[in-house]
């Protein structure tokens, strides 16, 4: 930059250079990191529907064998799966956001990268907490049945 663009607000601090040319050092490490996010996306979307396919089977295996107790897996491994379905699809968008970034330089596909990538650490951070809160109030429940059962023997 030169004195006069300085004064310019037009003229972008950092100079990208065109696709096809030298990439920066941020384009070359996101470009390094996305087949590791795609492959976690590809993952998760997986596991959700292996959890699916677990749960159908599960119901029908309840079924034949006449115990409708295990309907309770039709519901309850579909709901487990779609806790991998937002993380894995955020995972995705950041993965493209990235392709995109790294094959046109512009700012806005970097911005959408890590609009992404904050959205899939928020959604795992509040699941983190609400597995904690669980934990503990599991743990709770235990060693209050346990005491009641340990006062009142049968």
């Amino acid at each position: 930059m030169d004195e006069h663009d300085q004064d310019d607000p037009y003229v972008p601090a950092v100079v990208v250079p065109p696709p096809g040319v030298v990439k920066t050092g941020v384009q070359r490490i996101l470009e390094d990191t996305r087949p590791w996010v795609l492959t976690l996306s590809v993952l998760g979307f997986s596991m959700t529907g292996l959890l699916v396919l677990l749960g159908v089977a599960s119901a029908g295996l309840g079924l034949a064998t006449r115990q409708p107790t295990t309907l309770i897996f039709l519901v309850l491994y579909p709901l487990l799966g779609l806790l991998y379905v937002f993380p894995s699809m955020y995972l995705f968008r950041y993965a493209r956001s990235i392709r995109d970034y790294v094959s046109s330089g512009h700012e806005q596909h970097l911005e959408n990268a890590l609009v992404a990538q904050r959205s899939f650490w928020r959604f795992v951070g509040i699941w983190a907490i609400v597995g904690a809160v669980l934990t503990i109030l599991g743990v709770a429940v235990a060693l209050i049945i346990a005491a009641a059962a340990a006062l009142h023997p049968s």
